[in-house]
């Protein structure tokens, strides 16, 4: 299992081991996708975290976000497999969700404008956004999950059509 990554600009180990890791994968694209967000995290104050799934005997990873910043939560559900919703702590995600001015769901792949849009709605609004990253099997379970936690989400999807990414 991976553990939680947190970047947050707020904290001593940002300036002196994160931020130049980051800006070194943001100069050699290995991170493409992910550069308006890095980007948000450099420059307008944003924490970061990274939430990796979990299966099996071990218990998901519990987590918070402070609602009165921009704050970007990844979750990653697109490992060797995609689990949905019980590869989560449901109850952090549930909180996750009702304090996001956004949920993205991906299930395209990472090479889509959404993560701008989610720097952008993040650092605009100041407010949490949550990205799902996961696979299209798992697409409808997720969006099932965020209308139970509020009906009224607003969920910027980034899917699979038949003629290729939509």
């Amino acid at each position: 299992m991976f553990p939680i990554v947190s970047i947050d600009p707020r904290e001593p180990i940002y300036a002196r081991e994160q931020k130049p890791r980051l800006l070194e994968s943001v100069r050699n694209k290995r991170a493409g996708h992910l550069t308006p967000i890095l980007e948000a995290v450099d420059k307008a104050d944003t924490l970061y975290m990274v939430v990796p799934q979990c299966d099996g005997p071990l218990a998901p990873h519990e987590f918070s976000l402070p609602g009165d910043r921009s704050s970007i939560v990844l979750l990653g559900d697109d490992y060797d497999a995609a689990f949905g919703p019980k590869g989560f702590h449901k109850p952090s995600v549930r909180s996750a969700i009702r304090s996001a001015a956004d949920v993205v769901i991906v299930s395209s792949g990472s090479d889509t404008p959404v993560y701008g849009l989610a720097a952008a709605i993040a650092v605009l609004m100041k407010r949490p956004v949550v990205i799902i990253e996961t696979r299209l099997e798992q697409e409808q379970p997720w969006i099932d999950f965020v209308r139970s936690v509020d009906v009224a989400k607003h969920i910027t999807l980034s899917t699979v059509s038949a003629m290729g990414n939509a």
